[in-house]
């Protein structure tokens, strides 16, 4: 909680970026109630080639939901992001649909689509070795 405030105060003009279960686990709800933050949804994952979510991905999802339902003003940048096998230009779309399909889950859970913004970024920023 202090590295935030240092990073709040700091940055006092900028919206700050965490990851939402990341930030809601450790901070929890109060401190996300008191802060306006954009959050980056991390640890979702898809079938191969694919932006099918896969089961497990449901879990972090509905935390995502849960602190989304808890905090009104809590805003989501979700990413999309590929390894760096296959064509460049495929796999930027591939992350966007990948983007597109976690912000779908998210209102289909009834929450408001314009809380949430998508970017993908194909294998131009792994979260992950390319190996």
């Amino acid at each position: 909680m202090q590295q935030y405030l240092r990073m709040k105060a700091k940055y006092k003009d900028a919206i700050l970026l965490f990851r939402v279960g990341d930030f809601y686990e450790t901070f929890g709800a109060d401190a996300i109630r008191t802060a306006e933050v954009t959050g980056i949804v991390r640890g979702i994952q898809f079938r191969a080639d694919s932006a099918r979510l896969l089961p497990r991905s449901l879990k972090v999802l509905a935390k995502v939901a849960k602190a989304m339902r808890q905090n009104p003003r809590l805003r989501l940048e979700i990413q999309g992001h590929t390894d760096a096998r296959g064509e460049r230009d495929y796999n930027l779309e591939l992350s966007k649909r990948r983007a597109l399909a976690v912000k779908r889950w998210l209102v289909e859970q009834g929450l408001d689509a314009t809380r949430m913004r998508t970017k993908g970024f194909g294998p131009d920023r792994p979260t992950a070795p390319n190996s």
